[in-house]
C-alpha cells in the first residue's frame, strides 16, 4: 500500500517477522521537501516471514526510501526493499540454478 499507511504496514509486518529489526542509514540525500534513504536492515527471524517459517537466523538486507515532508511531518512515503535477498539469506529460496519440485 503506498503512502504511510503502506509505511506503517511494512514496519509492523517487519517487527513481527524480525523483533529485534535494526536500521542502519547508508546513504541520504535530500532536495526541497524529498528525503531519500538507503537503509540496511537487520534482525533475526522469530516470526513468518512471506512464506519462510521461523528460522532464528539473522538477516540483512537493503531499502530504500523516499519521504516528502510537510509542515515538519512526513506526508508521504514510497519504499521498496529487498525481500528476495531477505528470503534468499534465510534458505527460503532454490540457489541460482536450482529448480524447485
Amino acid at each position: 500500500m503506498p503512502g504511510l499507511t503502506g509505511f506503517k504496514q511494512w514496519m509492523a509486518t517487519a517487527r513481527r517477522s524480525f523483533p529485534d529489526l535494526r536500521g542502519t542509514v547508508g546513504h541520504l540525500l535530500a532536495e526541497g521537501d524529498l528525503v531519500a534513504g538507503r537503509v540496511i536492515w537487520r534482525g533475526t527471524q522469530a516470526g513468518p516471514f512471506a512464506w519462510a517459517a521461523p528460522t532464528g537466523q539473522t538477516v540483512a538486507f537493503e531499502a530504500y526510501h523516499v519521504v516528502r515532508f510537510e509542515g515538519g511531518k512526513a506526508a508521504e512515503w514510497w519504499g521498496t526493499a529487498d525481500i528476495f535477498g531477505g528470503l534468499a539469506q534465510l534458505g527460503a529460496l532454490p540457489a541460482p540454478g536450482q529448480t524447485t519440485g
